[in-house]
């Protein structure tokens, strides 16, 4: 069983959710190691854990669910297609 770890970035003074990251791993470890790897190089969402507005679910995925590069993105330049 492998996991998604959602995390939803609250907008301040409100319950508004505007942002959703998604963190996929084989355990949930994985997931916290993606998360936590992210928050340096993400201002809004560090701003947002530190702020208390952060909201987070966790989802059980069969492994063979996992996104891979081609559901999405271009291995070669990292973008989305």
């Amino acid at each position: 069983m492998a996991y998604a770890y959602h995390i939803y970035r609250v907008d301040p003074g409100s319950d508004i959710i505007r942002v959703e990251h998604i963190f996929y791993g084989f355990s949930k470890k994985e997931c916290l190691d993606e998360f936590h790897a992210h928050l340096g190089a993400c201002s809004g969402l560090n701003a947002a854990e530190h702020e208390d507005r952060i909201e987070e679910e966790w989802e059980e995925i069969p492994d063979d669910e996992l996104p891979a590069p081609e559901d999405g993105e271009d291995e070669e330049d990292g973008e989305e297609e």
